[in-house]
């Protein structure tokens, strides 16, 4: 479970390390100076002379459209080129749909488990390649019909090696191609997205039969925020890549956990990204941490497991020539089983290229990934209705929800997402009272059922014990929200996770890198509002009267230096931790609350003494009643280490 400090290698020589047959002689492609890859030098397609090239792994598919150009014509002899790239797909024979990103013009033959053409592209319906940077995105080339092998031919190929396009009057012509092309079927590897894992090579002088071969492990991709939660499937036998869009920087404060996922699991975070940000290249990148034999736990959903990445920043070392993997870690690798990452041989010291490029199927364009969708003007149903859905996500965006409703239209609902719903209230301080549709689980997966609607009076705090989960509905009150309605939620909403950080304080010397769960010594856990933004950490816990539960604040300061907390307006006893950029408590202080009407010159300073980058604040007398002392240190999720602005 370390932190990758390998050496990003180029893109090209990343997908190249596959070992090639005896029956297979090297040649050097055209261009790049990638190294080299192998061809069948006297292959043959319906008994005519063929350069063919027969690509049945992930890792073989995606170097040879990295590296191998076609011919011009059949008259080229051109050294390094190729009449045809046959890509052949094992498992359930089914339609494939295929982008392909070679660099010269080509003819598509779909080729059954048969032989026969079920379907034929050339001409102007042939595959064109897509220009780097070019904004039109990638093409989508379907075969129609089921089909185990794309036979790729130089422009003009299907027409030179006989082979016509099927029609209606006709059926799909037999084509023969050399070296058992066909018999490759039953151990390739499936359509579909696959990762290669690759062993970083230092010494870039090996031999071309020294490069260790692949670790290919088959994937279903999660790009959007909907198929991002719907988690590994019961029968699901692939991976699942969850891959989250550069802008989503919250992921990494949230963390990931297993909600609704029965078993053990191993997960690996790393940092993918596509080839120049063209999104018609294969996205390439690095293991950053790997974390296996985990599962589902906890009463509720502030205390469900979750796991980080151990670094917010990934940075390739300066004397890789890599497009750059430099950023935050985007993507989780989900495999179901105890050990299944580590036993496949993968290990945080590996490069990691996908066969092809991750296109935005939604958008039908180039992307490397599908941002999330908004968490406003979502559409929920509503029983047999549809609504417009706005959602408040925390107690303090809960409270302004009620003033909200005064410009909402009729056919708009809010979501109230407590982090626990022990804690479910609402400040209505808005000018109308709302009626509150607290919600509670059903069998189906993201439905929930209106259990009890509440008036929440104007100018009130109302308190829900009967809340049955962290989920409500609210409305104006001449609006009706009926009590026994369904409501359907988005997935990814369904999923939200609590607005609180994870912390916890433990007792270690400071560790080589920063841990991707809870620490297993730790001494207590809790959970924490954020303060990090100037206006936040002034007014702190102002007015409070008392915390649930474990449940406090960290302040998280721009600068490390001295810094110094008051009582002013704060309504019981507080304890504060400050704590280093280490992350180990320098100073505890006991903070008591000022009589009434003290005046403000008056108000006793608690200074840290020392330089700190970080406080946390608990009810009075926690940190003595969970034996937390100076020394301990504090564990927190790596996406909250930097502060925000205002």
């Amino acid at each position: 479970m370390m932190r990758s400090v390998c050496t990003i290698a180029t893109m090209a020589a990343a997908v190249l390390f596959s070992a090639c047959g005896p029956e297979l002689e090297a040649f050097k492609p055209t261009g790049g100076g990638a190294t080299p890859v192998s061809v069948i030098d006297k292959g043959d397609i319906n008994g005519k002379p063929a350069r063919l090239y027969i690509a049945k792994s992930y890792s073989d598919r995606a170097r040879a459209q990295l590296t191998l150009r076609f011919a011009k014509n059949k008259d080229d002899k051109t050294e390094g080129v190729v009449d045809a790239v046959a890509m052949v797909y094992g498992g359930d024979e089914k339609e494939l749909v295929l982008t392909p990103y070679f660099n010269s013009a080509a003819d598509i033959v779909f080729i059954n488990k048969s032989g026969e053409a079920v379907h034929v592209l050339s001409g102007d319906m042939g595959y064109v390649p897509i220009a780097s940077g070019d904004n039109g995105g990638p093409n989508f080339y379907r075969s129609d019909k089921p089909a185990s092998i794309a036979l790729f031919l130089r422009k003009g190929g299907a027409a030179d090696y006989g082979i016509p396009a099927p029609t209606g009057s006709t059926s799909p012509a037999s084509i023969s191609i050399s070296n058992g092309a066909l018999k490759a079927v039953a151990d390739a590897s499936p359509a579909g997205t696959g990762l290669s894992f690759i062993k970083h090579i230092k010494d870039d002088k090996l031999a071309d039969t020294e490069l260790p071969k692949p670790i290919e492990v088959p994937v279903r991709v999660a790009l959007t925020a909907e198929e991002r939660a719907s988690g590994l499937g019961e029968n699901e036998n692939n991976a699942l890549l969850l891959l989250y869009p550069e802008s989503d920087k919250d992921w990494l404060r949230d963390g990931f956990w297993l909600k609704g996922m029965k078993g053990k699991y191993s997960i690996a975070f790393m940092r993918l990204q596509s080839g120049w940000q063209s999104g018609t290249l294969p996205m390439t990148g690095a293991v950053l941490d790997i974390i296996e034999g985990i599962e589902d736990g906890g009463t509720n959903d502030l205390d469900r497991p979750r796991w980080w990445p151990s670094k917010t920043t990934f940075e390739r070392p300066g004397n890789s020539s890599s497009a750059s993997t430099n950023g935050a870690p985007n993507s989780v690798l989900i495999v179901r089983g105890e050990k299944a990452i580590s036993s496949a041989g993968i290990d945080d010291e590996m490069l990691v290229v996908t066969d092809g490029p991750i296109v935005a199927r939604t958008s039908g364009g180039m992307g490397n990934v599908v941002g999330d969708a908004s968490l406003v003007n979502q559409w929920i149903g509503v029983g047999a209705g549809r609504m417009a859905l706005s959602v408040a996500r925390g107690q303090a965006a809960i409270d302004a929800a009620a003033t909200g409703l005064i410009r909402s239209a009729a056919n708009e609902v809010t979501l109230l997402v407590w982090d626990d719903a022990s804690q479910a209230k609402l400040n209505n301080s808005g000018a109308y009272s709302v009626q509150v549709g607290l919600l509670e689980p059903t069998a189906a997966t993201n439905t929930l059922k209106i259990a009890e609607v509440v008036d929440a009076p104007s100018g009130k705090e109302t308190a829900f014990s009967g809340a049955r989960s962290r989920f409500a509905v609210i409305s104006r009150a001449e609006r009706t929200v009926n009590a026994g309605s369904d409501v359907v939620l988005p997935g990814h909403i369904a999923q939200l996770k609590p607005t609180l950080a994870r912390a916890a304080f433990y007792r270690a010397a400071k560790p080589e890198q920063h841990p991707v769960t809870t620490p297993a010594n730790a001494k207590a856990t809790v959970n924490l509002e954020i303060a990090e933004t100037p206006t936040a950490i002034m007014r702190g816990l102002m007015g409070r009267t008392s915390l649930p539960a474990n449940q406090g604040m960290l302040f998280i300061f721009k600068e490390e230096s001295e810094h110094k907390f008051w009582m002013k307006n704060c309504l019981m006893d507080i304890d504060v931790a400050f704590v280093d950029e280490d992350l180990e408590i320098v100073t505890i202080k006991e903070m008591k609350k000022p009589a009434p009407g003290t005046p403000e010159d008056e108000l006793e300073l608690y200074s840290s003494r020392l330089r700190v980058k970080y406080a946390v604040e608990m009810e009075g007398g926690w940190f003595a009643k969970n034996n937390i002392k100076t020394g301990d240190r504090l564990w927190i999720p790596a996406g909250f280490l930097e502060p925000k602005a205002d």
